[in-house]
This record gives C-alpha cells, structure tokens and sequence, in this order.
C-alpha cells in the first residue's frame, strides 16, 4: 500500500510535506489513565498559552485557513481540524475519549497545533491517494446523521481505490475507514501545505506521536516523511 499525492495537488502546495507515522499490529483498546493524563496536560496547556481571539492569529491557524481558501473551502464554515480541536479545548469541553492510537494524536494535535488523522488500513482499499476531486463524489462522514454528502470540484480529498476517505483534505474522515478500538494496522498523516509551517516543528510532532504509539500501543512503528515536489508516492 502506498500514499499517491496526484501533480494537481503538488502544483496547488508545491511545498507541501507530509509526516507519516503506520502502526502495525498495534494494541489499540481500553483506556489509560496515563493517556488521559497527557490530553489533560496538553489542553491545559493551550488554555495557558491560547485564547479565541490569539488563536485566530497564529501563524499555524492561519496557514491552514488560507490553504482551505486556496482549494475553495470557507474557513469560517469548515474550520480546519486543529483550529476545531483547539476552539473546543477553549471552550473548556475537552477532548473526547475514543481510542488509545487517537486519543494521543488529539493530544498531540493539540499540542502542535498541527493536523492529524489517519485511517484502520484494513479497511483501506488499493492505495492511499491525495488529490482533487472531479466532483459529486459520495461520502459518508463518521457519526453521519444525514442523508450522504457529495465533494465540490476542486476540493482537496483523501481517498482510496473505491471511496473519498476525508474531505476538505483533514476536515472530517469517512465512517467506513476510521479507527476504531479493534484495529491493528493504521496510518496516521501530519501535513504541513506551506512554508510557514517549518518542517522542524512537522518533524517534531510526527516523531512525538511515534514516541507515544510505541509507549502505549505497542506493535511495529514506523516514521516516514515526503516532500511533494521531490517525491510523490511513499509505501505505507
């Protein structure tokens, strides 16, 4: 299985990087009070050093609201994942508690104010592809309560062989893929589309969440990392 990113892509973000942590045979059931510990220590954090009205400031929040602004998606309607994470912690609501694995990518989401999410690779099909999509594709997003959604042509999506795996690229992530207590093989992304997003800090969060999958979910853990305009296709 590889990640694909699609040339239409590259020449949107050409400075685009992606961290990329897979989990094999992971141990991804029950809760610890340890984990709960760090999503506690990591929202603590963000209500220390953030408020409503700095957060929109942030160089990190704001690359990721002109990135969405670039593929035709409004920030205001469709916050990009870590800014809705961060909003929520602001708001003193927490982090929800759903898994080991995802439980500490929000924590470190959170504390990176960068973008995670990932998928169960069981339930993948074919490979990994970031692209644009053509439009009217159908998606079916986790906890849906309605009636299908379709894609907008030109919107920035992950999908695999057979279905859109997340829209608005890291907005939200499809119910058939999505990480549950009972998967074992999973693939996590970190992207950072533009400059203002040093690779340092993308190498930093990426490398934090491998340290916190080996520690408490055990299985083999690999790190990889990709440069769009460099390389485009990296086995998972």
């Amino acid at each position: 299985m590889k990640l694909v990113i699609e040339q239409e892509v590259n020449n949107l973000f050409p400075e685009l990087r992606i961290g990329i942590v897979t989990g094999r045979g992971i141990n991804n059931i029950g809760a610890s009070e340890e984990i709960e510990a760090i999503k506690r220590a990591a929202a603590a954090t963000v209500q220390q050093h953030l408020s409503t009205e700095t957060l929109s400031q942030h160089p990190y929040i704001l690359a990721w609201r002109e990135t969405y602004r670039r593929f035709g998606t409004k920030p205001k309607d469709h916050r990009p994942t870590a800014e809705a994470l961060l909003r929520r912690i602001l708001r003193d609501e927490g982090m929800p508690t759903i898994s080991s694995a995802v439980d500490l990518y929000l924590a470190v989401e959170a504390e990176f104010y960068l973008p995670i999410g990932g998928y169960d690779l069981e339930k993948v099909e074919g490979d990994i592809t970031l692209r644009l999509s053509p439009g009217e594709e159908p998606f079916t997003p986790i906890g849906a309560l309605k009636p299908e959604e379709t894609t907008y042509s030109g919107e920035v999506v992950y999908a695999d062989s057979r279905k859109i795996l997340t829209r608005r690229w890291n907005y939200r992530d499809c119910d058939a893929a999505k990480i549950t207590q009972e998967s074992r093989d999973i693939a996590l992304f970190c992207e950072a589309p533009v400059p203002e997003i040093p690779t340092d800090h993308l190498l930093k969060c990426t490398n934090q969440l491998a340290d916190y999958l080996r520690r408490f979910c055990g299985g083999s853990i690999s790190v990889s990392f990709v440069e769009a305009r460099t390389r485009q296709i990296q086995d998972l």
